[in-house]
């Protein structure tokens, strides 16, 4: 979020994308500043650690399942 080239190179990647009508994935995010920048772009989705450690798949789809009640 501090280094200014690289912004503009997911910006033009997240706007690539959009014109493509892709949706876009954003990994490795763990900052908040991260995420508040790249939702700014448009980023679809998000995955890293500000969200989750990595689990096994197993694991995964208990945690899913408990956050969506069943």
């Amino acid at each position: 979020h501090i280094d200014i080239e690289s912004k503009e190179i997911v910006e033009t990647i997240v706007k690539l994308a959009k014109i493509l009508n892709l949706k876009v994935v954003a990994e490795g995010v763990e900052l908040e500043e991260h995420f508040w920048e790249l939702e700014s772009m448009g980023v679809d989705y998000y995955q890293g650690y500000l969200f989750s450690e990595p689990l096994p798949l197993e694991d995964a789809i208990k945690k899913k399942k408990k956050k969506n009640g069943l």
